[in-house]
């Protein structure tokens, strides 16, 4: 860049020289020199701002994929884990239940009129003295 304007700077010397040179042509060339100098500087750092600009939106464009991939991941992560839970939650329930359904017949197995209905219902036994009526 800085050849190309050297080179119109010379060029302009060239034509130049061939008439009378004063002093404020010589000015206002360096002037323009430094005019030309300056904007393509400026070019250069708008043109390195751009691509600054361009390299963080990308990084910010594709770390926002990523969080929104990761994010949608850990929701069916989440989802499966609670269904898991569900299920264990129910089973768990369950077990009380029968636990307590249990407990209750301990309880009633230790009272031994239970144990006789039990023993007429279920075997068929009845006390001495005592007849056992069939019906159908």
């Amino acid at each position: 860049m800085a050849k190309a304007i050297l080179g119109k700077a010379a060029i302009r010397r060239a034509s130049h020289e061939g008439t009378s040179c004063h002093s404020d042509d010589m000015e206002s060339m360096v002037q323009e020199g430094e005019t030309i100098m300056a904007t393509a500087a400026a070019n250069k750092t708008a043109s390195a701002a751009k691509r600054r600009y361009k390299l963080w939106m990308m990084f910010i464009v594709l770390f926002m994929g990523w969080a929104g991939y990761t994010l949608f991941g850990q929701m069916q992560q989440q989802k499966a884990t609670y269904s898991k839970l569900t299920t264990v939650e129910s089973g768990i329930e369950e077990t009380r239940a029968e636990t307590e359904r249990l407990k209750r017949e301990i309880e009633r197995l230790n009272d031994p009129e239970y144990i006789s209905q039990i023993a007429t219902k279920q075997q068929g036994m009845v006390k001495e003295g005592e007849q056992q009526i069939f019906s159908d």
